[in-house]
């Protein structure tokens, strides 16, 4: 008996496996994978949509390099009223990370992002914005086409010097009349000499700082312009005067003018003065470098001052005494504490890439600051994730204070992110205990789709302890622009107008941008906004090449003469083709409740479409001042 009961066991054994077996064989029938070839009449949905993976990609890198190769900038610093520079330099609206700063509280700090830091930026971009796609999927369901989206999106890049290769797995299945497939995989490269600029960025920043090059030539400039004070002596009876504003303009002025100067060897660009010429053991001459002075934030000391009158003093204890009658003197001892930020940006004009970070200049007391080494951060994941010893219990929850499983756990110390794990439910808790990596000041982040993210600042020094996090569910909330005019008019946009809008929720972390009308709809959560509308037109707009000729003054010999002289040159701005134009937009702070809500009705101020550059420059100077204006509206929700 027992025989026969085993016989038939493996019978059903058998049995069942054949027929998991055979689904399987019948599901990779019906849909056959990209291992194999996509069949004719399904191609072109793959080719549109690898295309548009392919620019949401490009769009990834431009931003990294925009943002000194972060998309996702540090946790915020700000600066102080003794050193404004905060970690970050707001440029034309954008935050760039500084590569060095100097701190509110008097800190030199470096934050040179990594290869690696710089391949999870580009993966996490792709994989928060996939969706900008699914025009390709609404366009096909159009033609007839059965598409299913099927697990989850991954991004997988690796940055080289001369491409940026990424593999996006999204999966769908598709089906057209009685043809089917299954797609997972698309293989993105983007021929951009992303590594390549990345390291020749490390090497300026490392000569900078060890080279103090730009200190070194503002001290220059405060010994050898008249138009500033210095420490020195004169003959003169009546000792000078000057107010530490007008030295200010004067230093700012001279720093602007000199600073574009500074050329890096074995770049691209016309003769220099050797004097403006760096080291920085760079050898490509398809790469153009330039400096750019940042006049704000802008710090100045001057004998402890920073604003009021500054004197010399006369001298009048002369020996012999009869010389009293016909010889004067006065001298001057003023110590300069100055700071100011700089941008570097690096062209690559042959793959039509540019890559740009700034840093802090700094002066204390007449002296340059120490030479450091640049940081040197881990290109491989660090080894942080690897000591996990600290256990500790994380408790999830709703806005509604409700347990809330399936929460994703990480953490993040310095600049590594280690995963954690998931809560799960227990004895009705969504609960999660597991061991962190030992670390002070570290960030401690949950995350589950359909929520905005959590994120609280947790020491895991000391074991056994318990921590609560409250994610706030998001609302897909419909979004409708108006544009008020000069009149206090209000339309809607025209055929060929369009609007870039972003809602930035900085204490959730939450930051949307869409393209409207393009994009009506946004996922947000309660709470306060800075929202920037920028309002485009359909228009041709050409800037002929122009050149213009800068004179500045040069030092003396090897830069150490008393003297300066006059130098011009001539610079040559390329010409511009622009097929849409700014004229409009606000940007703003608003407290926005949006849950339980459907729509939210935004308002923006519309200027006469700009014909000059100058008008241009006019209408992005008034997207920030026009909440002050009379015809500002805030939004409406309904």
């Amino acid at each position: 008996m027992k025989k026969a009961q085993v016989t038939v066991f493996v019978v059903i054994a058998i049995i069942i496996a054949a027929a998991i077996l055979s689904v399987f064989l019948l599901k990779k029938e019906l849909w056959p994978s990209t291992s194999e070839k996509i069949p004719t009449k399904l191609s072109p949905f793959a080719k549109s949509y690898s295309s548009c993976l392919q620019s949401l990609s490009e769009e990834a890198i431009q931003i990294l390099g925009q943002k000194g190769g972060y998309i996702y900038l540090p946790e915020k610093e700000p600066g102080s009223q003794y050193m404004p520079f905060g970690n970050s330099l707001n440029f034309l609206g954008n935050e760039i990370p500084y590569w060095f700063y100097i701190s509110g509280n008097n800190l030199e700090k470096q934050q040179v992002p990594s290869l690696y830091s710089m391949e999870k930026d580009i993966e996490k971009y792709i994989e928060e914005n996939i969706n900008k796609c699914d025009f390709v999927v609404t366009e096909f369901l159009l033609q007839g086409f059965e598409i299913e989206k099927k697990g989850s999106v991954k991004a997988k890049a690796t940055i080289k010097d001369d491409n940026v290769a990424i593999k996006i797995t999204r999966p769908f299945n598709l089906k057209l009349q009685n043809t089917r497939a299954r797609i997972d995989i698309y293989n993105v490269e983007i021929a951009k000499d992303v590594g390549k600029v990345f390291k020749i960025a490390k090497k300026i920043m490392q000569a900078e700082n060890e080279q103090l090059f730009l200190e070194k030539r503002t001290i220059d400039a405060i010994f050898l312009y008249d138009e500033l004070p210095s420490t020195k002596t004169t003959l003169e009876c009546y000792p000078k005067n000057w107010q530490i504003e007008n030295v200010k303009s004067e230093l700012k002025n001279i720093l602007a003018n000199n600073i574009p100067f500074t050329k890096v060897k074995g770049t691209h660009y016309l003769k220099a003065n050797s004097y403006y010429e760096m080291e920085a053991d760079v050898d490509n001459k398809d790469l153009e470098v330039n400096f750019m002075f940042i006049e704000k934030p802008f710090k100045l000391e001057i004998n402890g001052q920073e604003q009021g009158p500054l004197k010399g003093e006369g001298i009048s204890q002369l020996s012999p005494a009869f010389l009293k009658s016909f010889l004067c003197l006065s001298k001057y001892n003023f110590v300069y504490t100055i700071a100011y930020p700089v941008l570097v940006s690096i062209y690559d004009g042959k793959n039509n890439y540019r890559f740009q970070f700034p840093f802090v200049v700094f002066v204390n007391k007449n002296q340059a600051r120490k030479a450091v080494e640049t940081e040197n951060f881990a290109e491989a994941k660090s080894e942080i994730c690897s000591h996990k010893l600290a256990k500790e219990t994380v408790f999830t929850f709703d806005s509604n204070a409700r347990p809330l499983e399936n929460v994703s756990i990480s953490y993040k110390c310095i600049n590594s992110v280690c995963n954690i794990g998931m809560t799960s439910m227990e004895d009705g808790q969504a609960i999660l205990q597991a061991n962190f990596p030992q670390c002070i000041n570290g960030f401690i982040v949950a995350e589950k789709e359909g929520y905005a993210r959590a994120k609280e600042e947790f020491s895991t020094n000391i074991n056994d302890q318990t921590i609560n996090l409250l994610l706030k569910p998001l609302t897909e909330i419909d979004i409708e622009l108006r544009l008020i005019d000069s009149l206090g008019g209000e339309r809607k946009l025209r055929t060929d107008e369009s609007a870039i809008i972003t809602f930035l929720n900085k204490k959730d972390e939450l930051a949307e941008t869409l393209v409207y009308p393009e994009e009506t709809k946004v996922k947000l959560v309660d709470g306060d906004y800075n929202i920037r509308i920028q309002v485009f037109k359909e228009k041709h707009f050409s800037l002929e090449a122009q050149k213009v000729e800068k004179c500045f003054k040069v030092p003396g010999i090897l830069g150490i003469g008393i003297f300066s002289k006059e130098k011009c040159e001539t610079f040559e701005i390329p010409a511009i083709d622009l097929d849409q134009i700014l004229f409009g937009g606000t940007q703003f702070d608003s407290l926005l409740e949006v849950q339980n809500k459907k729509k939210i009705i935004l308002y923006a101020i519309e200027d006469p479409v700009p014909e000059s550059v100058d008008e241009i420059n006019a209408v992005v100077a008034d997207i920030s001042l026009n909440k002050d204006s009379p015809l500002f509206k805030e939004p409406e929700i309904i």
